[in-house]
């Protein structure tokens, strides 16, 4: 027996340091993705105080399905310290 899984509600959360270049490539594709499965879904994003373009990709996936979070101090979870 198959499991209809178009009444699953999915969310995906995505932590994102400096990641402008990626999320341009991988949001499409997320996106594709999921609204080829017919799944209800939510896509979130957190921005961890990047300083390239993350913000500015962001906005422009907002279209998309794309929830863009930014705490308003850099917490920096995402940096590397080392």
């Amino acid at each position: 027996m198959r499991t209809d899984y178009r009444s699953t509600e999915v969310f995906i959360v995505l932590p994102a340091f400096n990641e402008a270049e990626n999320l341009k490539l991988l949001l499409p594709k997320i996106d594709a993705t999921l609204r080829e499965d017919g799944l209800n879904y939510q896509l979130i994003v957190v921005n961890d105080g990047s300083s390239d373009k993350t913000a500015e990709v962001l906005c422009l996936g907002k279209k998309n399905s794309v929830k863009a979070y930014s705490p308003r101090s850099e917490y920096g979870a995402g940096k590397d310290d080392s």
